[in-house]
């Protein structure tokens, strides 16, 4: 399998200073917010690829970049070798876009409530200038659903249910990746290995490919083949599943691993993960994580670690080994 998307030094940084009168009377210099820092990772043909880490890290912003809601500041996105910045022919992004389709976090933010279920899931196809012609009911029951809801409006339907509709109209447009930012997150456990196993199995049906976006690490290691661990923007640690979870490189990831539940966890003691996610705005020196690292030594405050190799890991620490 070859790579299906290529992300390349992705940076985006938000400007969040205050209006410039506000700021030249209290003499304030200009704000930068550094969500995404220098980020780069491969997805694969027919694979799931999954960005994990704490609120704030730069997940969901990934996400958006690739689908094209958000632009980025420095670096590229290539998907199926079309750069989506540079290239010359629209026509060419155009036809590459189509290709990706998103899975939102809230299933009843993302669909319009004034709409029915059928011009819903339609929408993407009637975008492209494709027949409808029975195409919400056929995908409402590959998900679950019955031909008949396709009459229906949001409101008439359970959480789990409107997120087999988001998922419906996301395969309307016959994508090749589907881009999923935490889509079991605000469904309750029993929905959400429903969910998760009608998405593997239309991975299966369908050859898809996942981004896929959690904090959940149960749920990343039953739908992952890769990985890569954010940390206030950055990627700290990219492997595949079983290598991330059984040999975990970075002081981070660690952490993460030791404060997620575990069925065999009743009784252990685990000291709670010190500190939070400092000030993206006024991010410490050297490797942001040092101030929270049981490991950090004067070399971390002073020089930021780039991604390398050990093992099978790629990894930013510099006390890796």
């Amino acid at each position: 399998m070859g790579a299906l998307i290529s992300v390349r030094g992705l940076s985006l940084v938000f400007d969040v200073s205050r209006p410039w009168l506000n700021r030249l009377i209290e003499r304030r210099s200009k704000a930068l917010l550094t969500a995404v820092s220098d980020v780069s990772f491969e997805v694969e043909d027919k694979s799931v690829y999954a960005l994990v880490g704490e609120s704030g890290s730069g997940k969901s912003t990934i996400g958006k970049i690739i689908v094209g809601l958000l632009r980025p500041t420095r670096g590229s996105v290539e998907i199926d070798g079309v750069n989506l910045a540079t290239e010359a022919d629209r026509s060419e992004v155009a036809r590459v876009r189509e290709d990706v389709q998103m899975i939102f976090q809230d299933p009843y933010a993302s669909l319009n409530p004034r709409w029915r279920v059928r011009d819903i899931v339609n929408e993407p196809m009637a975008v492209r200038g494709g027949k409808t012609d029975g195409l919400a009911e056929r995908l409402l029951v590959q998900v679950g659903l019955a031909a008949g809801d396709a009459d229906k409006y949001p409101h008439e339907f359970s959480g789990g249910q409107r997120q087999r509709i988001c998922i419906a109209r996301a395969l309307a447009s016959q994508p090749r990746v589907i881009v999923c930012d935490e889509p079991t997150s605000a469904l309750d456990v029993s929905v959400q290995a429903q969910v998760l196993n009608l998405m593997s199995d239309l991975r299966d049906e369908l050859g898809l490919s996942y981004v896929f976006i959690s904090h959940d690490l149960t749920v990343v290691q039953h739908m992952a083949d890769r990985i890569g661990v954010l940390y206030l923007g950055r990627l700290v640690e990219e492997a595949s599943r079983d290598t991330l979870f059984s040999t975990p490189k970075h002081p981070y990831t660690q952490m993460l691993f030791d404060a997620a539940p575990r069925m065999d966890g009743f009784g252990r003691e685990v000291e709670p993960p010190k500190g939070e996610i400092p000030d993206p705005i006024n991010p410490p020196t050297g490797c942001t994580f040092h101030p929270r690292c049981p490991l950090a030594v004067e070399r971390c405050k002073q020089e930021r670690p780039e991604m390398r190799l050990v093992g099978e890991t790629r990894v930013a620490c510099h006390l890796a080994e």
